[in-house]
Protein backbone atom coordinates (compact mmCIF):
# COMPACT_ATOMS: atom_id res chain seq x y z
CA UNK A 1 0.00 0.00 0.00
CA UNK A 2 1.20 3.54 -0.59
CA UNK A 3 0.66 6.76 1.20
CA UNK A 4 0.20 9.48 -1.38
CA UNK A 5 0.11 13.40 -0.45
CA UNK A 6 -1.27 15.21 -3.09
CA UNK A 7 -0.55 18.78 -4.00
CA UNK A 8 -3.72 21.25 -4.36
CA UNK A 9 -4.65 21.93 -7.89
CA UNK A 10 -2.33 24.39 -9.81
CA UNK A 11 0.04 24.91 -7.06
CA UNK A 12 2.76 22.18 -8.40
CA UNK A 13 5.29 25.06 -8.39
CA UNK A 14 5.54 26.84 -4.96
CA UNK A 15 4.85 23.56 -3.20
CA UNK A 16 7.93 21.81 -5.11
CA UNK A 17 10.19 24.89 -4.88
CA UNK A 18 10.00 26.26 -1.27
CA UNK A 19 12.23 24.40 1.08
CA UNK A 20 9.50 24.50 3.90
CA UNK A 21 6.70 22.50 1.50
CA UNK A 22 5.07 19.70 3.42
CA UNK A 23 5.98 17.70 0.44
CA UNK A 24 10.00 17.49 1.65
CA UNK A 25 8.91 16.82 5.30
CA UNK A 26 6.39 14.16 4.03
CA UNK A 27 9.80 12.49 2.64
CA UNK A 28 8.52 10.46 -0.45
CA UNK A 29 10.18 7.56 -2.73
CA UNK A 30 8.79 9.01 -5.32
CA UNK A 31 7.58 12.38 -6.88
CA UNK A 32 5.08 12.28 -10.03
CA UNK A 33 4.83 15.40 -11.86
CA UNK A 34 1.84 14.75 -14.12
CA UNK A 35 1.00 18.39 -16.47
CA UNK A 36 -1.58 18.44 -19.11
CA UNK A 37 -1.21 21.07 -21.61
CA UNK A 38 -4.72 22.37 -21.39
CA UNK A 39 -3.94 25.18 -19.35
CA UNK A 40 -1.63 26.69 -22.46
CA UNK A 41 -4.17 26.41 -25.03
CA UNK A 42 -6.06 29.50 -23.91
CA UNK A 43 -2.71 31.65 -23.64
CA UNK A 44 -0.20 32.80 -25.87
CA UNK A 45 2.72 30.55 -27.31
CA UNK A 46 5.03 32.11 -25.16
CA UNK A 47 3.81 30.65 -22.25
CA UNK A 48 4.40 27.11 -23.30
CA UNK A 49 8.13 28.53 -24.21
CA UNK A 50 8.08 29.64 -20.39
CA UNK A 51 7.12 25.95 -19.45
CA UNK A 52 10.62 24.79 -20.06
CA UNK A 53 12.88 26.85 -17.94
CA UNK A 54 9.60 26.21 -15.28
CA UNK A 55 9.65 23.08 -14.96
CA UNK A 56 13.78 22.28 -15.31
CA UNK A 57 13.98 24.73 -12.26
CA UNK A 58 11.48 22.54 -10.28
CA UNK A 59 13.39 19.08 -11.52
CA UNK A 60 16.62 20.19 -10.59
CA UNK A 61 15.53 21.91 -7.24
CA UNK A 62 14.04 18.52 -6.26
CA UNK A 63 17.00 16.66 -7.16
CA UNK A 64 18.94 19.10 -4.58
CA UNK A 65 16.64 19.06 -1.74
CA UNK A 66 14.85 15.30 -1.95
CA UNK A 67 15.98 11.98 -2.19
CA UNK A 68 12.81 11.13 -4.05
CA UNK A 69 12.58 9.78 -7.55
CA UNK A 70 11.20 12.18 -10.05
CA UNK A 71 8.94 11.14 -12.42
CA UNK A 72 7.52 13.48 -14.86
CA UNK A 73 4.37 13.55 -18.08
CA UNK A 74 2.66 16.08 -19.89
CA UNK A 75 -0.60 14.90 -20.98
CA UNK A 76 -0.54 16.21 -24.66
CA UNK A 77 -4.12 15.10 -26.14
CA UNK A 78 -5.38 18.40 -27.29
CA UNK A 79 -7.49 18.34 -30.75
CA UNK A 80 -4.73 20.85 -32.17
CA UNK A 81 -2.56 17.75 -32.92
CA UNK A 82 -5.20 16.52 -35.54
CA UNK A 83 -3.88 19.85 -37.50
CA UNK A 84 -0.85 18.32 -39.08
CA UNK A 85 0.62 21.73 -40.00
CA UNK A 86 -0.04 23.50 -36.99
CA UNK A 87 2.51 26.23 -35.74
CA UNK A 88 1.50 25.46 -31.92
CA UNK A 89 1.52 21.60 -31.97
CA UNK A 90 5.52 21.74 -33.24
CA UNK A 91 6.16 24.67 -30.69
CA UNK A 92 4.74 22.12 -28.09
CA UNK A 93 7.06 19.41 -29.73
CA UNK A 94 10.16 21.41 -29.74
CA UNK A 95 9.47 22.59 -25.94
CA UNK A 96 8.82 18.76 -24.56
CA UNK A 97 11.69 17.37 -26.52
CA UNK A 98 13.89 20.10 -24.67
CA UNK A 99 12.56 19.83 -21.39
CA UNK A 100 13.63 16.11 -21.64
CA UNK A 101 17.11 16.50 -22.88
CA UNK A 102 17.49 18.69 -20.24
CA UNK A 103 16.28 17.11 -17.30
CA UNK A 104 16.56 13.17 -18.54
CA UNK A 105 19.58 12.64 -16.20
CA UNK A 106 17.86 13.90 -13.17
CA UNK A 107 14.29 12.78 -14.31
CA UNK A 108 12.29 10.03 -15.26
CA UNK A 109 9.92 10.56 -18.13
CA UNK A 110 6.69 8.78 -18.48
CA UNK A 111 5.01 8.41 -21.80
CA UNK A 112 1.29 8.53 -22.07
CA UNK A 113 0.83 7.97 -25.34
CA UNK A 114 -0.31 4.56 -25.29
CA UNK A 115 -2.61 5.21 -22.53
CA UNK A 116 -4.18 8.11 -24.86
CA UNK A 117 -4.42 6.19 -28.17
CA UNK A 118 -6.28 3.82 -25.81
CA UNK A 119 -8.86 6.37 -24.74
CA UNK A 120 -9.45 7.99 -27.66
CA UNK A 121 -10.50 11.74 -28.46
CA UNK A 122 -13.77 11.61 -27.72
CA UNK A 123 -13.10 10.46 -24.28
CA UNK A 124 -10.93 13.46 -23.94
CA UNK A 125 -13.44 16.20 -24.48
CA UNK A 126 -12.15 19.51 -24.05
CA UNK A 127 -15.39 20.26 -22.14
CA UNK A 128 -14.61 18.28 -19.03
CA UNK A 129 -11.39 20.65 -19.00
CA UNK A 130 -13.45 23.65 -18.91
CA UNK A 131 -16.34 22.51 -16.08
CA UNK A 132 -13.90 20.44 -13.80
CA UNK A 133 -10.02 21.04 -14.93
CA UNK A 134 -10.25 17.36 -15.92
CA UNK A 135 -8.33 16.53 -19.14
CA UNK A 136 -11.14 13.22 -20.09
CA UNK A 137 -13.83 11.69 -19.04
CA UNK A 138 -14.04 11.39 -15.56
CA UNK A 139 -14.72 7.37 -15.93
CA UNK A 140 -11.30 7.66 -17.05
CA UNK A 141 -9.42 8.37 -14.00
CA UNK A 142 -9.41 5.28 -12.31
CA UNK A 143 -7.86 3.49 -15.83
CA UNK A 144 -4.91 6.49 -15.39
CA UNK A 145 -4.46 5.68 -12.20
CA UNK A 146 -3.78 1.94 -12.88
CA UNK A 147 -1.52 2.64 -15.65
CA UNK A 148 0.26 5.24 -13.41
CA UNK A 149 0.25 2.11 -10.41
CA UNK A 150 1.74 -0.28 -12.67
CA UNK A 151 4.54 2.15 -14.06
CA UNK A 152 5.54 4.01 -11.18
CA UNK A 153 5.68 0.36 -8.80
CA UNK A 154 8.22 -0.72 -11.47
CA UNK A 155 10.44 2.39 -9.50
CA UNK A 156 9.83 0.99 -5.98
CA UNK A 157 10.64 -3.14 -7.26
CA UNK A 158 13.96 -4.73 -8.71
CA UNK A 159 13.65 -5.60 -12.10
CA UNK A 160 13.28 -9.05 -13.80
CA UNK A 161 16.76 -10.49 -14.02
CA UNK A 162 15.44 -13.36 -15.92
CA UNK A 163 12.77 -14.55 -17.99
CA UNK A 164 12.37 -18.82 -17.94
CA UNK A 165 10.58 -19.29 -21.42
CA UNK A 166 8.69 -22.90 -23.26
CA UNK A 167 8.81 -23.36 -26.77
CA UNK A 168 6.24 -25.79 -27.84
CA UNK A 169 2.77 -23.66 -27.43
CA UNK A 170 5.05 -20.53 -25.99
CA UNK A 171 7.45 -19.21 -28.93
CA UNK A 172 6.29 -21.56 -31.56
CA UNK A 173 3.06 -22.98 -32.49
CA UNK A 174 2.46 -26.66 -32.54
CA UNK A 175 4.80 -29.93 -30.78
CA UNK A 176 8.21 -29.67 -32.35
CA UNK A 177 8.39 -33.40 -31.62
CA UNK A 178 4.80 -34.45 -33.51
CA UNK A 179 5.05 -31.34 -36.03
CA UNK A 180 8.84 -31.39 -36.94
CA UNK A 181 10.81 -28.04 -37.49
CA UNK A 182 8.70 -27.47 -41.03
CA UNK A 183 5.62 -28.48 -39.11
CA UNK A 184 5.55 -25.58 -36.17
CA UNK A 185 3.60 -22.72 -36.82
CA UNK A 186 5.48 -19.63 -37.38
CA UNK A 187 3.41 -17.34 -39.93
CA UNK A 188 3.70 -13.37 -39.09
CA UNK A 189 0.55 -13.58 -41.12
CA UNK A 190 -1.45 -16.17 -39.74
CA UNK A 191 -1.30 -18.46 -36.67
CA UNK A 192 2.39 -17.72 -35.72
CA UNK A 193 1.72 -14.05 -34.88
CA UNK A 194 1.23 -14.27 -31.36
CA UNK A 195 4.23 -16.37 -30.58
CA UNK A 196 6.17 -14.15 -33.11
CA UNK A 197 5.09 -11.01 -31.43
CA UNK A 198 5.94 -12.58 -28.12
CA UNK A 199 9.81 -13.35 -29.64
CA UNK A 200 9.85 -9.65 -30.33
CA UNK A 201 9.26 -8.42 -26.75
CA UNK A 202 11.56 -11.26 -25.46
CA UNK A 203 13.93 -9.86 -27.19
CA UNK A 204 12.63 -6.13 -26.35
CA UNK A 205 13.50 -7.45 -22.31
CA UNK A 206 16.90 -8.94 -23.65
CA UNK A 207 18.13 -5.08 -24.45
CA UNK A 208 17.11 -4.11 -21.40
CA UNK A 209 19.41 -6.48 -19.40
CA UNK A 210 17.02 -9.11 -19.18
CA UNK A 211 18.77 -12.56 -19.37
CA UNK A 212 16.55 -15.46 -21.26
CA UNK A 213 16.57 -19.05 -20.11
CA UNK A 214 15.17 -22.05 -22.18
CA UNK A 215 12.75 -25.00 -20.55
CA UNK A 216 11.43 -27.66 -22.76
CA UNK A 217 10.80 -30.96 -23.17
CA UNK A 218 12.34 -31.33 -26.32
CA UNK A 219 16.00 -33.20 -27.72
CA UNK A 220 18.78 -29.86 -27.90
CA UNK A 221 20.03 -30.86 -31.42
CA UNK A 222 15.95 -30.19 -32.66
CA UNK A 223 15.63 -26.84 -31.21
CA UNK A 224 18.76 -25.86 -32.67
CA UNK A 225 17.71 -26.95 -35.75
CA UNK A 226 14.83 -24.50 -35.39
CA UNK A 227 16.87 -21.67 -34.75
CA UNK A 228 19.59 -22.45 -37.64
CA UNK A 229 16.64 -23.13 -40.30
CA UNK A 230 13.40 -21.76 -39.51
CA UNK A 231 13.98 -18.29 -40.78
CA UNK A 232 11.09 -16.42 -39.04
CA UNK A 233 12.40 -16.92 -36.29
CA UNK A 234 13.28 -13.26 -34.31
CA UNK A 235 15.24 -15.03 -31.04
CA UNK A 236 18.90 -16.58 -32.19
CA UNK A 237 20.20 -19.37 -29.70
CA UNK A 238 22.40 -17.10 -28.59
CA UNK A 239 19.97 -14.88 -27.15
CA UNK A 240 19.64 -17.39 -24.21
CA UNK A 241 22.35 -17.80 -21.78
CA UNK A 242 20.86 -21.33 -20.26
CA UNK A 243 19.10 -23.64 -22.19
CA UNK A 244 17.85 -26.75 -20.29
CA UNK A 245 15.81 -29.88 -22.20
CA UNK A 246 15.10 -32.27 -20.46
CA UNK A 247 11.76 -34.75 -19.57
CA UNK A 248 12.26 -34.66 -16.06
CA UNK A 249 9.91 -32.14 -13.94
CA UNK A 250 10.68 -28.52 -14.92
CA UNK A 251 10.61 -27.56 -11.42
CA UNK A 252 14.45 -29.46 -11.89
CA UNK A 253 15.43 -27.59 -14.88
CA UNK A 254 14.24 -24.29 -13.54
CA UNK A 255 16.81 -25.40 -10.53
CA UNK A 256 19.74 -26.40 -12.78
CA UNK A 257 19.09 -23.21 -14.65
CA UNK A 258 19.19 -21.08 -11.24
CA UNK A 259 22.11 -22.71 -10.14
CA UNK A 260 24.02 -21.99 -13.57
CA UNK A 261 23.01 -18.33 -13.59
CA UNK A 262 23.51 -18.18 -9.76
CA UNK A 263 20.61 -16.48 -9.02
CA UNK A 264 17.84 -17.15 -6.71
CA UNK A 265 14.18 -16.98 -7.70
CA UNK A 266 12.98 -13.77 -6.65
CA UNK A 267 12.56 -11.38 -9.96
CA UNK A 268 12.75 -14.36 -12.15
CA UNK A 269 9.65 -14.78 -14.65
CA UNK A 270 8.56 -18.29 -15.93
CA UNK A 271 6.49 -18.52 -19.35
CA UNK A 272 4.76 -21.89 -20.59
CA UNK A 273 1.52 -22.26 -22.09
CA UNK A 274 0.48 -25.23 -20.30
CA UNK A 275 -1.28 -24.80 -16.95
CA UNK A 276 -0.09 -28.11 -15.36
CA UNK A 277 3.71 -27.09 -16.05
CA UNK A 278 2.66 -24.11 -14.70
CA UNK A 279 1.38 -25.33 -11.27
CA UNK A 280 3.70 -27.75 -11.15
CA UNK A 281 6.67 -24.82 -11.17
CA UNK A 282 4.53 -22.65 -8.65
CA UNK A 283 4.52 -25.32 -6.45
CA UNK A 284 8.09 -25.83 -5.99
CA UNK A 285 9.36 -22.19 -6.74
CA UNK A 286 6.72 -19.68 -5.21
CA UNK A 287 8.91 -16.54 -5.26
CA UNK A 288 8.84 -16.97 -9.38
CA UNK A 289 6.53 -14.59 -11.25
CA UNK A 290 4.37 -16.96 -13.29
CA UNK A 291 1.83 -15.07 -15.93
CA UNK A 292 -1.78 -16.77 -16.90
CA UNK A 293 -1.32 -17.14 -20.44
CA UNK A 294 -4.34 -17.30 -22.61
CA UNK A 295 -5.49 -19.88 -25.16
CA UNK A 296 -5.10 -17.11 -27.68
CA UNK A 297 -1.46 -16.66 -28.44
CA UNK A 298 -1.89 -12.89 -29.67
CA UNK A 299 -2.67 -12.31 -26.01
CA UNK A 300 0.51 -13.51 -24.87
CA UNK A 301 2.39 -9.95 -24.59
CA UNK A 302 -0.09 -8.29 -22.93
CA UNK A 303 -0.47 -11.34 -20.03
CA UNK A 304 3.04 -10.67 -19.23
CA UNK A 305 2.89 -6.96 -19.37
CA UNK A 306 -0.14 -6.95 -17.15
CA UNK A 307 1.09 -9.75 -14.45
CA UNK A 308 2.09 -6.35 -13.34
CA UNK A 309 5.97 -7.49 -13.28
CA UNK A 310 6.40 -7.02 -17.08
CA UNK A 311 7.30 -2.91 -17.10
CA UNK A 312 11.48 -3.13 -16.96
CA UNK A 313 12.55 0.32 -16.19
CA UNK A 314 15.61 1.87 -18.22
CA UNK A 315 18.64 -0.05 -17.03
CA UNK A 316 22.37 1.01 -17.08
CA UNK A 317 24.91 -0.23 -19.84
CA UNK A 318 25.92 -2.72 -17.46
CA UNK A 319 22.49 -4.21 -17.47
CA UNK A 320 22.22 -4.11 -21.34
CA UNK A 321 25.04 -6.20 -21.05
CA UNK A 322 24.70 -8.32 -18.39
CA UNK A 323 24.05 -11.81 -21.12
CA UNK A 324 27.06 -11.06 -22.60
CA UNK A 325 29.57 -10.40 -19.48
CA UNK A 326 27.50 -14.14 -18.36
CA UNK A 327 28.61 -15.66 -21.45
CA UNK A 328 32.44 -14.35 -20.81
CA UNK A 329 32.39 -15.42 -16.94
CA UNK A 330 31.84 -18.81 -18.28
CA UNK A 331 35.08 -18.91 -20.78
CA UNK A 332 36.73 -18.05 -17.55
CA UNK A 333 35.35 -20.57 -15.51
CA UNK A 334 36.07 -23.19 -18.24
CA UNK A 335 39.93 -21.33 -18.09
CA UNK A 336 39.70 -21.89 -14.29
CA UNK A 337 39.28 -25.78 -14.42
CA UNK A 338 42.42 -26.35 -16.82
CA UNK A 339 44.44 -23.84 -14.11
CA UNK A 340 44.29 -24.80 -10.59
CA UNK A 341 46.98 -21.89 -9.13
CA UNK A 342 44.93 -18.50 -8.72
CA UNK A 343 48.17 -16.49 -8.92
CA UNK A 344 48.38 -18.08 -12.60
CA UNK A 345 44.79 -17.90 -13.59
CA UNK A 346 44.42 -14.37 -13.29
CA UNK A 347 47.60 -13.67 -14.84
CA UNK A 348 46.42 -15.24 -17.93
CA UNK A 349 43.59 -13.45 -17.86
CA UNK A 350 45.60 -10.08 -18.83
CA UNK A 351 43.41 -7.66 -16.96
CA UNK A 352 43.34 -4.44 -16.99
CA UNK A 353 41.61 -1.99 -14.57
CA UNK A 354 40.77 1.32 -15.24
CA UNK A 355 39.93 4.35 -12.42
CA UNK A 356 37.23 6.94 -13.42
CA UNK A 357 36.67 10.60 -10.91
CA UNK A 358 33.02 9.95 -10.48
CA UNK A 359 30.69 12.83 -12.38
CA UNK A 360 27.04 12.61 -13.06
CA UNK A 361 27.17 9.71 -15.90
CA UNK A 362 28.63 7.25 -13.49
CA UNK A 363 24.96 7.91 -10.86
CA UNK A 364 23.14 5.54 -11.88
CA UNK A 365 26.10 2.79 -12.23
CA UNK A 366 26.95 3.73 -8.88
CA UNK A 367 23.29 3.46 -7.08
CA UNK A 368 23.36 0.67 -8.25
CA UNK A 369 25.93 -0.92 -6.88
CA UNK A 370 25.99 0.71 -3.42
CA UNK A 371 22.12 -1.06 -3.58
CA UNK A 372 22.57 -4.69 -5.16
CA UNK A 373 26.19 -5.23 -3.59
CA UNK A 374 25.83 -7.61 -0.58
CA UNK A 375 29.49 -10.06 -0.57
CA UNK A 376 31.60 -7.51 -1.07
CA UNK A 377 30.46 -4.20 0.52
CA UNK A 378 32.18 -2.61 3.68
CA UNK A 379 29.07 -1.31 5.61
CA UNK A 380 26.18 -2.53 3.38
CA UNK A 381 25.02 1.45 3.52
CA UNK A 382 22.51 2.00 0.80
CA UNK A 383 23.03 4.76 -0.60
CA UNK A 384 20.52 6.95 -2.91
CA UNK A 385 21.56 8.80 -6.13
CA UNK A 386 21.42 12.50 -5.07
CA UNK A 387 23.49 11.15 -1.66
CA UNK A 388 26.13 10.08 -3.69
CA UNK A 389 26.09 12.81 -6.03
CA UNK A 390 26.04 14.81 -2.55
CA UNK A 391 29.74 13.21 -1.72
CA UNK A 392 30.98 13.40 -5.37
CA UNK A 393 30.37 16.83 -5.84
CA UNK A 394 32.85 17.77 -2.83
CA UNK A 395 36.65 18.12 -4.13
CA UNK A 396 37.88 16.94 -0.77
CA UNK A 397 36.52 13.94 -0.97
CA UNK A 398 37.39 10.65 -2.99
CA UNK A 399 35.21 9.39 -5.26
CA UNK A 400 36.37 6.88 -7.61
CA UNK A 401 34.53 3.97 -10.15
CA UNK A 402 36.44 1.34 -11.29
CA UNK A 403 36.08 -0.42 -14.53
CA UNK A 404 37.75 -3.82 -15.39
CA UNK A 405 38.79 -5.79 -18.42
CA UNK A 406 40.49 -8.99 -19.70
CA UNK A 407 41.05 -11.41 -22.54
CA UNK A 408 37.88 -12.28 -23.00
CA UNK A 409 35.31 -9.48 -22.38
CA UNK A 410 34.19 -6.32 -20.39
CA UNK A 411 33.65 -6.47 -16.88
CA UNK A 412 31.83 -2.95 -17.42
CA UNK A 413 32.07 -0.69 -14.01
CA UNK A 414 32.23 -3.30 -11.14
CA UNK A 415 33.76 -1.41 -8.09
CA UNK A 416 32.85 2.10 -6.02
CA UNK A 417 34.90 3.96 -3.31
CA UNK A 418 34.51 6.40 -1.72
CA UNK A 419 36.42 8.32 1.31
CA UNK A 420 35.94 11.22 3.21
CA UNK A 421 37.96 13.45 5.18
CA UNK A 422 37.52 13.14 9.30
CA UNK A 423 40.63 14.54 10.27
CA UNK A 424 43.95 17.17 9.30
CA UNK A 425 46.01 13.60 8.15
CA UNK A 426 42.92 11.05 8.42
CA UNK A 427 40.52 9.78 6.12
CA UNK A 428 37.49 7.75 6.34
CA UNK A 429 36.21 4.87 3.76
CA UNK A 430 32.82 5.21 3.53
CA UNK A 431 31.53 3.13 0.47
CA UNK A 432 33.92 0.26 -0.40
CA UNK A 433 31.92 -2.13 -2.56
CA UNK A 434 33.11 -4.65 -5.70
CA UNK A 435 30.30 -6.62 -7.66
CA UNK A 436 30.65 -10.31 -7.21
CA UNK A 437 31.46 -11.10 -10.83
CA UNK A 438 34.94 -9.46 -9.93
CA UNK A 439 35.55 -11.13 -6.76
CA UNK A 440 38.87 -13.01 -6.42
CA UNK A 441 40.70 -11.27 -9.15
CA UNK A 442 42.96 -8.69 -6.89
CA UNK A 443 40.66 -5.63 -8.04
CA UNK A 444 40.12 -4.72 -4.51
CA UNK A 445 43.83 -4.60 -3.88
CA UNK A 446 44.26 -1.76 -6.97
CA UNK A 447 41.36 0.22 -5.50
CA UNK A 448 43.15 1.10 -1.92
CA UNK A 449 46.47 1.54 -3.97
CA UNK A 450 44.48 4.03 -6.13
CA UNK A 451 43.05 5.66 -3.23
CA UNK A 452 46.50 5.82 -0.81
CA UNK A 453 48.00 7.15 -3.85
CA UNK A 454 45.89 9.81 -4.18
CA UNK A 455 46.05 10.74 -0.10
CA UNK A 456 49.55 10.36 -0.39
CA UNK A 457 49.33 13.36 -2.95
CA UNK A 458 47.64 15.31 -0.15
CA UNK A 459 49.80 14.79 2.67
CA UNK A 460 47.42 12.41 4.31
CA UNK A 461 48.33 9.67 6.39
CA UNK A 462 46.18 7.65 7.90
CA UNK A 463 43.05 5.45 6.72
CA UNK A 464 40.46 4.60 8.71
CA UNK A 465 37.67 1.93 7.56
CA UNK A 466 34.40 0.62 9.70
CA UNK A 467 33.06 -2.86 8.89
CA UNK A 468 29.66 -3.50 9.69
CA UNK A 469 28.86 -7.40 9.69
CA UNK A 470 25.54 -7.61 7.14
CA UNK A 471 24.06 -11.39 6.33
CA UNK A 472 26.38 -11.74 3.67
CA UNK A 473 29.60 -9.64 3.84
CA UNK A 474 31.26 -12.16 5.89
CA UNK A 475 34.66 -12.07 3.51
CA UNK A 476 35.47 -8.53 4.03
CA UNK A 477 37.39 -8.87 7.35
CA UNK A 478 39.86 -11.38 5.65
CA UNK A 479 40.10 -9.26 3.27
CA UNK A 480 40.81 -5.72 5.17
CA UNK A 481 43.54 -8.22 6.51
CA UNK A 482 44.87 -8.97 3.29
CA UNK A 483 45.12 -5.59 2.48
CA UNK A 484 47.49 -4.39 5.55
CA UNK A 485 44.41 -2.80 7.94
CA UNK A 486 44.98 -3.01 11.24
CA UNK A 487 41.98 -3.57 13.72
CA UNK A 488 41.96 -0.57 16.21
CA UNK A 489 38.67 -1.62 17.83
CA UNK A 490 36.37 -3.93 17.96
CA UNK A 491 32.69 -4.79 19.33
CA UNK A 492 30.45 -7.32 20.61
CA UNK A 493 28.25 -6.90 17.46
CA UNK A 494 31.35 -8.15 15.16
CA UNK A 495 31.81 -4.63 13.46
CA UNK A 496 35.06 -3.09 13.73
CA UNK A 497 37.48 -0.06 13.03
CA UNK A 498 40.56 -0.79 10.82
CA UNK A 499 43.09 1.36 10.38
CA UNK A 500 45.69 1.36 7.61
CA UNK A 501 49.16 3.88 8.42
CA UNK A 502 51.16 4.25 5.12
Amino acid sequence: NATIQEVPFGQWEPWLLSTDSPVFSFKPDIILILLTEREFLSRPFEAFIELESRIVKVVSTLQRLSNAKVVCSILSNSVEDLDQFSVSTEIKKQVIDNIINRTSNIAKWLSLSSFLCSVGYNDRADRYWVYSKIPFHPDLTGKLALFLGEHLSGLCRSNIKLVITDLDGTLWGGVLGEDGKAGIELDSMGSGFGYLRLQRYLLDLKKRGVLLAICSKNERKDIENVFKSRREMILSINDFVAVETSWEPKSKSVRKILEKLNLSSKQVMFLDDSPFEREEVCRVWPDLIVPSLENDPSLYVENVIMCGSGYVCPTTKEDMKRAQYIQDDEKRRQLKVRISDMGTFIESLGLVVENYQMDNSHLDRAEQLVSRTNQFNLNCKRYSRSNISDLMIHKENYAYIFKATDKFGEYGFIGLLLAIPTAIDEYEIDIFCLSCRAIGRRIERYMIEHLTSWLKQRDITKLKAIYVPCPKNSLIPDVMKSLGFNIAKESPDNSRIYELVF
